[in-house]
């Protein structure tokens, strides 16, 4: 008998077939739907590019607005190059409404400031006042504690960023600053940037090998007010506490990587300065930059004008107050550099007469006579170089910071009232043990000097 066999599927191969069918079909939900999804990821996509076009939109409305000789902004043409954008809501019905102008497409909303700039809501995070907390709830990095002190505009130097070595920050001058690293270790009664007397007081201690000046000096003068230093008795009040203030909350604070020096002078040397004269605003600007002639021939009040025309937006730029001096030896002290070599004898990395060195920038220069004229190869005696010429004079990033220039503070010398003005450290003919970096000098109000110029702050 034949048995015609009819060939099928068992139930046990279909059930199967089912679940893998299932599984691929749970895989395939799952890659358009979940979070990082086919389907999620171009949502997100589409979001981001409505929301880049709106926000181009924007800013070419503004440019428009802006194409005047003035550079500054015709309310009245932005708002009809707004008005041009299809869906836009949050346009002023009256073109003298002042800015900031905020406008919304969709669910997007761009804001317009009085200079022109323009951010997204997107683009605003939940900023945390660390002034407020208490030191030890500050666990950010020293990367984010220097950026966050960082003026508007300005940027971190992505060669130089590294804590271990110097962060430097280039602002939008181009001038070059260097963070000072506090850690919050040393706020032990403080709590709050308010807490001026605490503040003031957990510094010092912490810097305290450095406030008698030179090892042995014993001139612990103090940051207070006095004639001549360039401001009114509230104007220092104002600036001490915002630099302590900001110490507290950024935990560090920025200094001049170069010696102040004479904007322009790396390519005119005829810029020089041979005396004393009044500064005005015809005066070159006082900058932290490279192969500049030191801005010399200046008194303590010259100095701190100087240093207020460097100053960039949302920040304050002043002579450096005697404790930022003793707390920057104090960062040299930790980052590796030996206490001997900061308050006995800085001879190892300053210009001092009787030192030697290479001359390492292509650019730099030396003063003769009266003139600034190239050096290239061995510095060998008593020279007045530009700023940063050697490498060998570099700590941290910091240039010429124990020699080649005296450099005027905004602490109160305690020893005379008839010569109150303070300087720090050794210059270019200065015997290297009897002016280390800590070393603390006094001058009267009216002196100027060849060897004397500063060195800038900026918080």
């Amino acid at each position: 008998m034949n048995i015609k066999q009819t060939k099928g599927i068992t139930l046990i191969a279909l059930v199967i077939t089912i679940i893998v069918l299932l599984i691929l079909a749970a895989v395939s939900i799952a890659m358009l739907t979940g979070e990082n999804g086919i389907l999620t990821k171009a949502s997100t996509a589409k979001e981001q590019t409505t929301e880049a076009e709106f926000e181009e939109q924007v800013k070419i409305a503004v440019m428009s607005a802006k194409a005047n000789t003035t550079g500054k902004i015709d309310k009245t043409l932005l708002k009809t190059e707004l008005e041009k954008i299809t869906g836009i809501t949050g346009v002023p019905e009256n073109a003298t409404t002042e800015l900031p102008w905020t406008v919304i497409k969709e669910k997007y909303k761009v804001i317009i400031n009085e200079n022109g700039e323009i951010e997204t809501e997107q683009e605003k995070t939940p900023q945390i006042d660390y002034g407020t907390k208490k030191p030890e709830e500050d666990q950010r990095t020293v990367l984010e504690q220097a950026k966050a002190a960082m003026p508007t505009g300005t940027n971190i130097d992505t060669n130089n960023n590294n804590p271990a070595t110097g962060i430097v920050m280039i602002d939008s001058n181009q001038n070059q600053w260097v963070w000072i690293e506090v850690p919050n270790t040393v706020f032990t009664t403080a709590t709050s940037s308010s807490d001026y007397d605490k503040i003031k007081a957990n510094l010092i201690t912490y810097a305290g090998a450095y406030r008698e000046g030179k090892k042995g000096q014993n001139c612990n003068w103090i940051d207070e007010w006095y004639n001549g230093c360039g401001l009114t008795q509230e104007q220092y009040t104002e600036k001490y506490q915002k630099m302590l203030g900001s110490i507290y909350t950024n935990k560090g604070f920025y200094i001049g990587r170069y010696e102040a020096g004479i904007d322009g002078s790396d390519e005119n040397a005829n810029l020089l300065r041979t005396s004393r004269t009044e500064i005005t605003s015809a005066t070159p600007r006082a900058v932290s930059k490279p192969d500049m002639i030191p801005y010399n021939y200046i008194n303590c009040s010259d100095a701190e004008k100087l240093a207020e025309g460097m100053t960039v937006e949302g920040k304050t730029v002043s002579l450096m107050f005697g404790i930022q001096w003793d707390l920057a030896c104090k960062f040299l002290e930790v980052k590796g550099t030996a206490t001997a070599d900061i308050n006995e004898n800085s001879i190892n990395w300053g210009n001092y007469k009787e030192n030697s060195f290479t001359i390492d920038s292509s650019k730099a220069k030396k003063l003769n006579g009266s003139s600034y004229e190239t050096i290239t190869g061995t510095k060998s005696g008593t020279i007045l170089l530009t700023t940063g010429a050697s490498n060998k004079n570099k700590k941290m990033n910091i240039y010429d910071f124990a020699g080649n220039e005296w450099e005027l503070t905004l602490e109160h010398a305690t020893t005379s009232s008839s010569i109150p003005c303070s300087n720090r450290g050794g210059g270019y003919g200065s015997n290297a043990p009897d002016r280390p970096l800590t070393f603390r000098s006094y001058i009267k109000a009216t002196d100027t000097y060849d060897t004397l110029s500063f060195r800038p702050t900026l918080y």
